[in-house]
């Protein structure tokens, strides 16, 4: 993902949307979200075909949210926007994947990124679902166990950055640190789009439940 690109312009616009809806989470149309993720874009969010401009950030961007599970489109529900009824299909909200993802994005290129952290909020970690999904506040870390999961993020980093493809490896992790390496395995793949692919299972039951993250080359799908 790039600073200042569709993909990007649309997880700000989902921040901002969010903080000010009173559940906590937003839905928005098409328009509703190019209109607000603008300022976040460097190119045109919209597409102008009398301008021969075919391809622009929202395009690009949702068709990346959506592969990766960030962002889920429900159906139409009516609304009165501007004096006049929306005739759009498909509303858009974030997952709690998309959540987790936006708060590594905003770390990674907005200085401090304060004005934008939210308190808390992830979901059931399965992406997809209906509207009114719970989410579930993380549990504050110990000391311990945020070391434990920082380990686990610079294993997983190292073995992608270093690994050919076909090669795996085995995380035999707790539930929680299973569910963390997950949403890395997403945004190693959005970071990564072009280059290798990972891809993760699980093994075993209980406390003999394994995580396998295999690298595959590119294909382009």
């Amino acid at each position: 993902m790039q600073y200042r690109s569709g993909t990007y312009a649309i997880l700000k616009a989902f921040r901002a949307a969010d903080a000010e809806s009173p559940e906590g989470q937003a839905f928005m149309f098409k328009s509703q979200i190019i209109s607000r993720a603008q300022q976040y874009c460097d190119e045109p969010m919209d597409t102008d075909f009398h301008a021969g401009r075919l391809h622009a950030g929202w395009s690009t961007g949702i068709k990346t949210l959506e592969k990766y599970k960030f962002v889920q489109r429900t159906n139409c529900r009516a609304e009165l926007i501007s004096g006049q009824w929306t005739s759009e299909l498909h509303d858009f909200s974030v997952t709690g994947e998309g959540r987790e993802f936006t708060n590594h994005m905003i770390a990674k290129f907005d200085a401090g990124g304060s004005d934008d952290e939210e308190d808390g909020g992830d979901s059931d970690g399965r992406g997809g679902g209906g509207r009114r999904r719970v989410m579930r506040r993380s549990r504050p870390l110990t000391p311990a166990a945020d070391e434990q999961q920082r380990k686990d993020e610079r294993l997983l980093r190292e073995f992608v950055e270093s690994g050919d493809p076909g090669e795996s490896r085995d995380f035999k992790v707790s539930k929680e640190r299973r569910w963390k390496l997950h949403l890395l395995v997403q945004q190693l793949n959005a970071e990564n789009e072009g280059t290798v692919l990972v891809q993760h299972s699980s093994v075993g039951s209980g406390r003999q439940r394994t995580l396998i993250v295999v690298i595959k080359e590119w294909d382009g799908s």
